[in-house]
């Protein structure tokens, strides 16, 4: 059996550890201090696309903190609590229960976003941090839907106010798949933009991985073989 590197040994045991500390109250302490020892991750050969997504967000938040913001698909991460920490209004929804007791500036609701009790334009700002590619196949305990990602865009556009802001990271290639391990889709030009043609794109980022992330341009990206994919991240506008 072929050992596991150092480097990767060292990443995991970092993972384990940050995941291992609990406490709403530390939430964002935590986040910040995972954001911070992502940037040196890629020094140990270990580039965790999820410091790409991230940045993008973060670079491109509304500053208005009066904002009500879901974040889509939480329960296995600590962005939400940054998002309270900058004092928006902060809710999150997943169809897991999350993973310990949130403070009171968080509202959280364990369902899925298909079928949401929010009224209509309700939110300012969603975010789904690489969650629509699994929406609908059941791989995170949530129903099973057909076209589940198209779904949950409709639910989305009704929940977010007009003019409302939607951020969206994913992962791409040159056709649309959805994978047989654990489901997800990988996602084509065709197929990812057209899932938001009711939007305007405000800003987009492409990457593919060449033993880091690297930002290239849409065509290259989305070049890449389903088996190694690339990634997207889109600032969208709901019309």
């Amino acid at each position: 059996m072929r050992s596991i590197p150092l480097k990767h040994k060292i990443a995991n045991k970092f993972g384990s550890m940050i995941k291992n500390i609990k406490g709403g109250h530390l939430g964002r302490g935590r986040f910040l201090f995972t954001y911070f020892i992502y940037h040196f991750l890629p020094y140990l050969g270990y580039d965790y696309s999820r410091l790409v997504e991230w940045k993008f967000i973060l670079r491109n938040l509304p500053k208005d903190k009066e904002s009500k913001v879901l974040d889509v698909g939480c329960t296995s991460s600590l962005f939400i609590y940054e998002l309270a920490g900058r004092g928006y209004e902060t809710y999150g929804i997943d169809t897991r229960k999350y993973c310990e007791a949130l403070p009171s500036r968080i509202k959280f609701l364990q369902s899925d976003i298909i079928n949401t009790p929010f009224p209509s334009g309700f939110f300012d700002i969603v975010i789904l941090i690489s969650v629509i590619e699994h929406i609908g196949l059941g791989t995170y305990q949530d129903p099973i839907y057909n076209e589940g990602d198209i779904g949950a865009v409709r639910e989305i556009r009704r929940i977010l106010k007009k003019g409302g802001f939607l951020f969206i990271t994913t992962l791409i290639g040159n056709r649309y798949i959805i994978t047989s391990d654990e489901p997800q889709r990988i996602y084509d030009k065709h197929r990812l933009l057209g899932l938001f043609k009711d939007f305007e794109i405000l800003n987009e980022r492409y990457y593919i991985f060449r033993k880091k992330w690297i930002e290239v341009d849409k065509d290259i990206a989305f070049e890449e073989p389903p088996e190694r994919f690339g990634l997207a991240c889109l600032l969208l506008k709901s019309l």
